[in-house]
C-alpha cells in the first residue's frame, strides 16, 4: 500500500456503479414514458430494446419535468441511489485499504528481543559472534548472516562485541581498528588459532 498510489481497479469500479444507475434510470423513466417521440430516436437497439445514452435522463429530466414531475423525480431516485453505492462502494473500498495499514512498517519493524525470541533465534548455545549478554547468558550469533555493528565512540562497542569475539571466534573476521585496540588484546591469542 503506497501512499499517493492511485488505485484505479477501484476508481472503475465507483465510476460503474454511477453509470450503471444512470443507465438504469434512463432506461426506467424511457419506458415509463412510453418511448415517446419527443425523447428522440434510441441511440441503439439490442433484442427489441431501445437503448438511450445513460446522459439523456438528464437532459430529458430539464426539458419535460414539468410535464412529468413523479416520473423524473423518481428516476432521479434510481440513479441517486447509484450515487450512494458508488458513495457507499468507495468507502468499503478505503476500509479495506485502511486493513492492510495494519501491516505497514514506514517507520521500521525493529524492536527490543523478547524471551521467545532469544531462545527461537537460539542466541544463547553454542560458538559465534558476542552480541552481548542476557540474565546469565551470553548471546552469540553463529549464523551465515554478517553482523555489523555500529555505534557512536565510546559506547562499548570494543569491549561488548569486537574484543569478546575476537577472543573467541576461530574464524576471520574484519574490524576497522583505527586505534589498534583491538590487535593489541586478541593478537596473541588468535596467533594461536593458526592461520584464520
Amino acid at each position: 500500500m503506497g501512499a499517493g498510489r492511485v488505485y484505479w481497479g477501484q476508481i472503475v469500479v465507483v465510476l460503474c456503479a454511477f453509470l450503471l444507475s444512470a443507465v438504469v434510470a434512463t432506461q426506467w423513466v424511457a419506458d415509463t414514458l412510453g418511448y415517446q417521440p419527443e425523447l428522440g430516436a434510441p441511440d441503439a437497439m439490442l433484442w427489441g430494446l431501445r437503448l438511450y445514452a445513460p446522459w439523456k435522463f438528464l437532459l430529458w429530466w430539464y426539458y419535460f419535468d414539468a410535464y412529468a414531475r413523479d416520473i423524473f423525480q423518481t428516476g432521479g431516485l434510481i440513479c441517486l441511489s447509484g450515487v450512494a453505492l458508488a458513495v457507499i462502494t468507495a468507502f468499503g473500498f478505503s476500509l479495506w485499504r485502511s486493513r492492510e495499514a495494519k501491516n505497514a512498517n514506514t517507520y521500521g519493524t525493529a524492536r527490543w528481543a523478547t524471551t521467545r525470541d532469544i531462545r527461537r533465534l537460539q542466541l544463547t548455545r553454542g560458538d559465534g559472534v558476542i552480541l552481548g549478554a542476557w540474565k546469565q547468558d551470553i548471546l552469540r550469533h553463529d549464523g551465515d548472516e554478517h553482523v555489523l555493528v555500529v555505534a557512536p565512540t565510546n559506547t562499548g562497542k570494543s569491549v561488548g562485541v569486537s574484543l569478546p569475539t575476537g577472543l573467541v571466534w576461530r574464524h576471520s573476521y574484519i574490524a576497522l581498528d583505527l586505534k589498534g585496540e583491538n590487535w593489541t588484546v586478541t593478537s596473541g591469542l588468535r596467533a594461536s588459532f593458526g592461520p584464520v
